[in-house]
């Protein structure tokens, strides 16, 4: 009962705060230029290479410890405060030098802000992992609303007065200062935080697979940006990060709940033995396509009439790359489950055997194939990236006994599903193009649509997630009564 309250609570506070940076992220569309987004992506992921040391991968050896003493916190906290430290010393003198290396020198203000982060992310993100191993989401809901509303509020006063590619990452500051005294607040009374340099043995060991799992994974969703980055310049950054962000819309809802509820839960199911575990990888990955698939679908079927609708004309250019990107994001979504499944087994590592091939699969065609037009190159992304899901089939079968065929065996209803949306999708469009339609009208009409035909097929199919919707509608009337 605890985890499905907790499921429900983090989905829905994470959608809310999804839809609050959704709204956001259309004001900074108008109020920032594609170049200036750029900048600032540019930034981000130099501060997220740097963010992979930062705390040694030790944080999920706090959701995952069977019995956890005020010392295993506080050595956890030390590696990751010294860490950070480290890390945000290593950027502040390096920072002219990436800044030299994209050849853009509005990079530094930005990275300068950033950099200031580092000495107070340890402190969030400590506090924040126990909160998931307790599965306290209620508690974490009102943290997350609090940080949403103080980046909200200040980077569109910020981008209004004129602050440019500078106003995320000062917003960025604001919802961590923010977080932190949110978490404070929802922490046991007498709860103290110090870091401890010592006991530093058994978190290490347990992150070093964590850590290198990170540096494949980083390195993977890095390389193309900066390949864009150096050779095409901040402008095409700033197209390809809001055609990923709109690919990702999806990955925002359910992320956090993901991020949440997976490990702990995982973590659960494995030590109740081998048959619960696999039940679970199968159901969890059923729900993850059952939902996933009929939105990459509708995404990619409207990319233009979205973008147009949401972010100006502007941004048209990114319409032509979103179905690509949707294509391997979908191919991606049963997988999902497989890294916290990993970390649940205490076999981090693993996770690097399956991302690695990806990213040698990337750099091989990107080298090979040398394209200087976007397009190309998101094509060849996506290829690489479906090439790659038979090393993920080597890591399922080898580590947890479940083979990819028999994941994926699991996913006909998800598919008929899928089917029956993209149908739907295809005679809108038809439609749409035959009586032109304005791009407005196009994408109220096919989501519309789309959100009945869905939970009907749902039902009709018996699809496991039709368990959860039966729940949702049982609440109804408790939630009316409540508002």
């Amino acid at each position: 009962m605890q985890v499905r309250r907790s499921l429900w609570i983090s989905f829905a506070a994470s959608n809310a705060s999804t839809i609050a940076f959704f709204f956001i992220s259309l004001a900074l569309a108008r109020l920032l230029t594609p170049k200036q987004i750029g900048i600032f992506s540019l930034s981000v992921m130099a501060i997220n290479i740097a963010s992979i040391f930062r705390d040694l991968g030790s944080n999920p050896y706090l959701i995952r410890k069977s019995e956890l003493s005020s010392d295993d916190i506080a050595s956890v906290l030390g590696i990751t405060v010294s860490m950070s430290w480290v890390m945000a010393a290593l950027l502040w003198f390096g920072r002219h030098a990436i800044a030299q290396y994209f050849a853009e020198p509005a990079i530094v203000p930005v990275l300068q802000i950033l950099i200031f982060n580092f000495l107070l992310v340890p402190f969030a993100a400590v506090m924040s992992s126990l909160l998931v191993r307790n599965l306290r989401a209620k508690e974490g809901a009102y943290v997350g609303a609090f940080g949403t509303v103080a980046f909200g509020v200040t980077v569109l006063l910020l981008a209004g007065f004129g602050f440019g590619e500078r106003s995320p990452a000062l917003a960025n500051t604001a919802m961590l200062l923010a977080n932190i005294i949110g978490f404070w607040m929802v922490m046991p009374k007498g709860f103290r935080l110090r870091p401890r340099w010592a006991g530093w043995g058994e978190p290490l060991r347990f992150s070093g697979g964590v850590l290198l799992s990170n540096i494949a994974n980083m390195a993977n969703q890095t390389l193309p940006e900066a390949l864009v980055g150096k050779h095409m310049g901040a402008h095409e950054v700033g197209i390809f990060s809001r055609a990923n962000g709109l690919t990702g819309l999806f990955q925002q809802a359910v992320g956090p709940t993901m991020g949440f509820n997976a490990l702990p839960v995982l973590s659960r199911a494995f030590h109740d033995g081998s048959d619960t575990f696999k039940k679970v990888l199968r159901q969890s990955a059923e729900l993850l396509t059952g939902v996933s698939w009929p939105v990459y679908i509708w995404i990619g079927t409207f990319a233009g009439e979205i973008i147009r609708v949401l972010y100006g004309p502007k941004w048209n250019a990114a319409a032509e790359l979103v179905p690509w990107l949707c294509l391997a994001a979908a191919a991606r979504a049963p997988l999902s489950i497989i890294g916290p499944a990993l970390q649940a087994i205490d076999r981090p590592l693993s996770g690097a055997i399956a991302v690695l091939p990806n990213l040698a699969l990337r750099a091989f065609f990107l080298a090979v194939f040398v394209v200087t037009e976007l397009p190309q190159f998101v094509i060849w992304l996506t290829v690489a990236d479906i090439l790659a899901l038979g090393a993920w089939g080597f890591v399922t079968r080898r580590y947890l006994g479940i083979g990819l065929l028999e994941l994926m065996g699991g996913q006909t209803r998800s598919l008929i599903l899928g089917a029956v949306c993209l149908a739907l999708c295809l005679a809108v469009k038809a439609l749409a193009l035959m009586l032109a339609f304005p791009a407005l009208v196009t994408v109220l009409v096919s989501g519309l649509l789309l959100i009945v035909v869905w939970p009907y097929t749902v039902v009709r199919l018996n699809h496991p997630f039709s368990g959860e919707l039966r729940v949702l509608v049982g609440k109804i009337p408790f939630i009316a009564r409540r508002l």
